[in-house]
């Protein structure tokens, strides 16, 4: 790159990483809208099945919590499993 100074070199260079930051920026919103009202309501966190609110990666941390418990509390059937998960959510209520 042939320029006639360090300091424009610099500049583009921030030009670029903010260009960059703010395309993160629109493709996470972007992942985010796309994810809206998607997922098995017995696996989403209470981020994910209020409208509006805002949520991370942390709700993939609460679903995993959710299939280790299972595992090791058989359940048999949807009956059992809607049971346990409501008397989960009410006592934390």
């Amino acid at each position: 790159m042939a320029t006639t100074g360090t300091g424009r070199v610099a500049k583009k260079e921030l030009r670029e990483f903010a260009s960059l930051n703010s395309s993160v920026d629109s493709v996470s919103s972007l992942k985010e809208s796309l994810t809206i009202g998607v997922g098995t309501p017995f696996y989403c966190s209470p981020e994910q099945l209020k409208a509006g609110m805002h949520y991370d990666q942390k709700v993939d941390l609460y679903s995993l919590g959710i299939i280790l418990f299972e595992m090791c509390h058989p359940i048999t059937t949807g009956m059992e499993r809607a049971e346990v998960h409501n008397a989960g959510s009410s006592s934390t209520a």
